[in-house]
């Protein structure tokens, strides 16, 4: 599921799920979630664990998330 926010500046942006960004990369989501976690451009949001309440995170990961990790990722090989 992609979905297109505009950013601040009023430009569109498109969004990955974890799912999809793992299908890329191929890796599992759960890794996917760990290496983006906190990132610049990583929109992350729900709630937390509650008593008798399961967590529920969701996370949406901007293109220009993804572009910047994949250089990062092809400087440090």
């Amino acid at each position: 599921m992609t979905i297109d926010i505009k950013d601040a500046a009023g430009i569109d942006v498109e969004w990955f799920t974890p799912q999809e960004v793992g299908k890329l990369l191929k890796m599992d989501p759960q890794t996917v979630v760990r290496q983006f976690k906190g990132l610049p451009g990583v929109f992350e949001y729900g709630a937390e664990e509650r008593l008798h309440k399961r967590r529920r995170k969701f996370m949406r990961i901007s293109k220009p998330a993804l572009e910047r990790y994949l250089a990062q990722q092809r400087s440090i090989k």
